[in-house]
This record gives C-alpha cells, sequence and structure tokens, in this order.
C-alpha cells in the first residue's frame, strides 16, 4: 500500500492507496506559524495520534504546498516509525499527458496541477476544475490536456478572516445555511457576503472559460469547502472529495 500525503496551507490531509483504490480520506489542521524545523515535538505528537496504527507503508508520496517547514517534520516522522521510500510530486512543464500553461512551471501550485491531471482523466472533454480551500482556484483544460490557465481568489475563510481583524466578528459557530442577501447580524452578513463573493466570482470565471475553451465542457469542484459552495452555483458542477489524490496516483502510476 502507499500513503498519500498532501500539505496543504491549512491541512495536512491523507489517504491509503491499494491497488489503485483509495481508502477515505482524513485531515487536521496545522499551524504553521508555531512550527520550526528545531522543534518537532508537538507535530510528531499529533501523527502518532493518527498514523500509529497504520502498516508499514511501500511508499510514502508527499504533494507539498506549504513550504519545507512541515515537509520536514512529516519525513523525520515517516523515518523514524517506517523503512519505506518518500518521493515528491512537483509540478511540472508537462506530464501524463497534460501541458501546464504556466511559463514558470513551478509557479502552478502542485494541488492546481493534480486536480487538473484528475479532470483530464478522469472526464471526457473540455474541464473546468474548481478548488475551494485556503484560496478558491478555477482553471480550464482542453480535452486534448492543454491547461489555458485559470484564477485564484481568497477563500471563505481567508476572506471572513480579513474582515475580523478587529477579533470581533465570530462566524465559526454560524449554524444557519441560508443565503440571504438581507442580513440582520453582523455575523450572517459577514457569512452571507463572503459566500455570495465566492459563488458569484466562480460562476462569472467559469462562464467566461466556456467561451474560450469552445464546445461542451463539465466542471468539477473539490476542496474543503466544496460542498458548501455547490449547491449555489448556476453552474452544472459535480463534486469530487479527492481529485488531488486521484491525481496523485495518476503522477505516481505514469
Amino acid at each position: 500500500m502507499m500513503l498519500l500525503v498532501d500539505i496543504g496551507n491549512t491541512r495536512i490531509k491523507w489517504t491509503i492507496a491499494n491497488d489503485g483504490v483509495l481508502s477515505g480520506q482524513d485531515a487536521l489542521l496545522h499551524d504553521l506559524s508555531s512550527m520550526s524545523s528545531k522543534n518537532s515535538a508537538g507535530r510528531l505528537t499529533i501523527l502518532d495520534q493518527q498514523w500509529a496504527d497504520f502498516e508499514t507503508p511501500e511508499r510514502v508520496v508527499i504533494a507539498n504546498g506549504a513550504g519545507p517547514t512541515l515537509a520536514r517534520h512529516i519525513e523525520f516522522w515517516v523515518k523514524q516509525h517506517w523503512l519505506c521510500p518518500i518521493s515528491y510530486i512537483t509540478t511540472p512543464k508537462a506530464g501524463c499527458g497534460v501541458v501546464n500553461a504556466y511559463e514558470r512551471h513551478q509557479d502552478l501550485g502542485i494541488d492546481r496541477w493534480l486536480n487538473l491531471l484528475a479532470s483530464h482523466h478522469k472526464i471526457d472533454g473540455n474541464v473546468c476544475v474548481i478548488d475551494c480551500g485556503t484560496a478558491i482556484t478555477v482553471d480550464a483544460i482542453k480535452s486534448n490536456g492543454e491547461h489555458l490557465g485559470g484564477c485564484i481568489l481568497p477563500g471563505l475563510a481567508m476572506m471572513r478572516a480579513t474582515l475580523n481583524q478587529t477579533g470581533k466578528i465570530e462566524i465559526d459557530d454560524y449554524d444557519n445555511n441560508d443565503l440571504s442577501s438581507v442580513n440582520a447580524s453582523t455575523k450572517s452578513a459577514v457569512y452571507c457576503g463572503t459566500l455570495y463573493a465566492a459563488i458569484k466570482a466562480i460562476d462569472a470565471i467559469v462562464s467566461d472559460m466556456k467561451k474560450e475553451l469552445g464546445g461542451d465542457v463539465s466542471c468539477v469542484i473539490t476542496g474543503g469547502d466544496a460542498e458548501q459552495v455547490l449547491a449555489l452555483l448556476q453552474q452544472p458542477t459535480c463534486y469530487e472529495q479527492d481529485w488531488v489524490f486521484q491525481g496523485m496516483l495518476i503522477s505516481v502510476n505514469q
């Protein structure tokens, strides 16, 4: 079996792959600001709680979108506990039938690259792929694997944190999922305002991307906030929870 690890800006996510089949994914929040390369005790304790019962994998594959510090912590933990190789997936100029639109290919986030691989191999035709995570990304890929490029905008949590710099707006416990343009509390106004910003921007971007792509276009959405956004989009869109991990499988198997 392989342990696939996706290190994002907010969470570490992982899944186990057996003979090309993924198990359910798990995740934990991390705080890079509290970590250093010299003090790994806290992070190792968390990994002990999450991974201690795993069988030794044949291989650990890491997609790292959060810089070197957290990757070093995870690599150190793996080397302490398992005798298995560790490999990293990085963003190439082209691979697995997909051509990166970026002139500086390494500047395209690894999560976006893996989403493109999954979209090209799992969906026939042109695709708009939306990832609602710490940031929201929208990318266009043609049926022949040509990546046209995309857009990046702040994710829901990032927008809400920006509005909450005074610390007076707490919406973590907001339990009303109704979207309204008329809100009688600051909490609901921030919740709905940021959600409007995300869904209207995504719909507009996808609409313009479809013109660039031409012909029939499928839309797929993934990421931690995808389900919150999906039901409100005007564009018909399919939800895929494990799109990055599907892309990782394609990358390591070709």
